[in-house]
C-alpha cells in the first residue's frame, strides 16, 4: 500500500506531529507492504528526523501552525490567495497516487485546499483528523469566524465525498453554530508502542498500591503555555507547593534553559527535557503518579488533549480544570472516574496538589479499568483501514 502522510504543521521532531509521524512510520516498517511518503512543512530538514524510514516531500509553504489576524477587510482576498497557494503545494505531491492518505492534524487553510482538490479525485481514499477547533488559529474573534466559516464549508465538501471519512477525539466537531458528528480516535500507535503500554499497564495492575505516605508526584507535560496551565502552575510554585507531592516538568526538546531554572527551585520540584521519541515521554509519564491537565477552559471547552489520552492508556489519574469540557466528557464517555476536576483558578489547583493519595486511590483505580478501552482508540489498523467509511 502507497500510503502519504500529510502533515503541513510538521516541521520540528518534537510534539504530537512528531509522535504521530514515528508511530506511522513504525507500523509502516513492521508490516513491510506499506511505502510510506511525509508531506511536511517546508522548513522541515530531513537530517532532524534518523531514524525514520520514509520518503519525505516538505512542500507546503503555508506553516500548519500559522495564526491568523483580521486586521483589516481584505481576508477573503487573504484567503483565496493562501488557499490557492496550499493547493499548488498539493498538486505536487500526486495525490491519486496513493491507496491511502492519511491528514492526522487538520489545519483550516489547508482543509479548504484539500476539499477542492478530492473534488477533482472521486477514488481518493482519504482519512482526516479533526482535533483542534478552527479558533485555535485565530488572532481575535474576527479571524475566529471567518476561520470557522472556511472549515465549515470544507468539511461539508469532503463529507460529500464517498472516500473521505473524517474523525476526532470527541465524537463531534464544532465549526462554529455548527457541530458534525464523526468517528471517535486517538492519534495512532504502532503495534510495538502498544505492546510496551500493555505490559506497563500489566505490570501496574499486578503491584500492589503505593504507600500513602510517599509524596504523590505530579508530571507536568507539554509546552509551557498559559493554555497549558502554566502560568497558573507556576503561581502555586513561587507561593508555595502544598506538602506531601512533588512536582515533576517534563518539557519538550528546545526548553532546555527553562528547564534549567525550574529544575530544583523548590524543594519539591524537578524539571528535565526530553529527546526525540515516543517511548521517552511514555517512560516519563509511567514514572509519575498523576498526570496534569490543569489547562486554560477557554481553549480546552471544545478541545481534547492528547496528552490526557496518554496518561488514561498508562492508567493514570489526570487532575483538571473545571470548564475543560472536550476534556471531562471524554473522561465521562471513555473513563469514568479518571478525572479529577477542581476550580479553575490557583485555589483549585492548589486543593488538587494537595489532594492526598488515599483520595486518588479510585481515581487510579478507575484509570486503570479503561485503559484498554482509551488504547483501543489508537488502533493503528483504524485509521489505515482504507474500506468504505465506518457508519
Amino acid at each position: 500500500m502507497k500510503l502519504l502522510l500529510l502533515d503541513p504543521g510538521l516541521s520540528t521532531r518534537s510534539g504530537h506531529n512528531a509522535a504521530t509521524l514515528e508511530e506511522v512510520a513504525a507500523h509502516a516498517l513492521a508490516s513491510g507492504t506499506i511505502e510510506l511518503t511525509c508531506a511536511s512543512a517546508i522548513s522541515l530538514d530531513p537530517a532532524n528526523f534518523g531514524g525514520i524510514a520514509c520518503t519525505w516531500r516538505p512542500v507546503f509553504r503555508l506553516h500548519g501552525y500559522s495564526r491568523f489576524l483580521n486586521d483589516s477587510d481584505s481576508h477573503e482576498a487573504l484567503l483565496r490567495r493562501l488557499t490557492a497557494l496550499c493547493m499548488e503545494d498539493l498538486r505536487q505531491l500526486d495525490l491519486a497516487g496513493y491507496d491511502l492518505v492519511l491528514m492526522p492534524t487538520a489545519y483550516p487553510i489547508h482543509l479548504a485546499a484539500l476539499s477542492m482538490c478530492v473534488q477533482q479525485l472521486p477514488a481518493l481514499r482519504l482519512r482526516v483528523g479533526l482535533l483542534m477547533p478552527p479558533t485555535f488559529w485565530a488572532c481575535d474573534a474576527q479571524a475566529a469566524a471567518w476561520l470557522e466559516q472556511l472549515t465549515h464549508g470544507a468539511i461539508d465538501a469532503l463529507r460529500a465525498q464517498p472516500g473521505v471519512w473524517l474523525y476526532s477525539e470527541t465524537g463531534h466537531y464544532g465549526a462554529g453554530a455548527a457541530t458534525v458528528p464523526t468517528a471517535t480516535l486517538l492519534p495512532p500507535i504502532a503495534a510495538g508502542t502498544r505492546d510496551w503500554l500493555l505490559d506497563q499497564l500489566a505490570r501496574q495492575q499486578a503491584l500492589d498500591d503505593r504507600p500513602a505516605d510517599r509524596p504523590v508526584v505530579f508530571g507536568y507535560f507539554g509546552d509551557p503555555s498559559t493554555r497549558k496551565g502554566f502560568e497558573l502552575l507556576m503561581h502555586c510554585v513561587q507561593n508555595g507547593l502544598p506538602a506531601g507531592m512533588r512536582l515533576s516538568f517534563i518539557l519538550p526538546e528546545g526548553h532546555h534553559a527553562l528547564a534549567a531554572r525550574l529544575d530544583g527551585c523548590g524543594t519539591a520540584v524537578s524539571a528535565r527535557t526530553l529527546g526525540a521519541g515516543n517511548i521517552p515521554y511514555l517512560k516519563a509519564m509511567r514514572d509519575v503518579d498523576v498526570v496534569l491537565a490543569f489547562y486554560d477552559p477557554a481553549v480546552y471547552r471544545r478541545q481534547m488533549s492528547g496528552i490526557v489520552a496518554d496518561a488514561l492508556c498508562l492508567g493514570k489519574p489526570v487532575l483538571t480544570a473545571e470548564g475543560c469540557e472536550a476534556i471531562l466528557a471524554f473522561g465521562t464517555r471513555e473513563a469514568a472516574g479518571a478525572l479529577h476536576c477542581r476550580p479553575a483558578d490557583a485555589d483549585g489547583l492548589l486543593q488538587g496538589l494537595g489532594t492526598p493519595w488515599t483520595a486518588w486511590r479510585a481515581h487510579r483505580r478507575a484509570a486503570l479499568a479503561s485503559a484498554h478501552r482509551v488504547l483501543e482508540l489508537k488502533r493503528m489498523e483504524r485509521h489505515l483501514d482504507t474500506g468504505d467509511r465506518e457508519a
